[in-house]
């Protein structure tokens, strides 16, 4: 037997192969290509995804506010409607506290 005999076996090379992590990335692909293209529903409303993509070569999903069309990564459900936080009207409490504790400040050097 030579070192490039194998014999009656049959090797890796002559045997199409299907690999683990090529299926998770078809599955993954698919998957993400979704969901985009369909709607999501949160409660009745229709919320819709986008994606961009990030300057690393990557991508990022956003949802679409339904009242202001905004791409925004978070959304609000307060009655009566969903949206993002500034068709709500809605404020950082850091930003808030920010500015009342300015304002104590200034009024107490006057």
């Amino acid at each position: 037997m030579t070192g490039n005999d194998y014999g009656s076996f049959r090797v890796n090379s002559e045997v199409t192969s299907l690999s683990v992590n090529d299926v998770i990335r078809s599955l993954r692909s698919q998957f993400e290509k979704g969901l985009t293209e369909y709607p999501v529903y949160i409660g009745d409303t229709q919320v819709n995804l986008t994606v961009t993509s990030t300057g690393q070569g990557g991508y990022r999903y956003w949802f679409v506010c339904p009242i202001c069309r905004a791409h925004v990564a978070k959304l609000y459900a307060q009655e009566p409607f969903i949206a993002c936080r500034h068709c709500h009207g809605l404020k950082y409490s850091t930003s808030r506290y920010k500015g009342m504790v300015e304002e104590q400040v200034f009024k107490n050097e006057r």
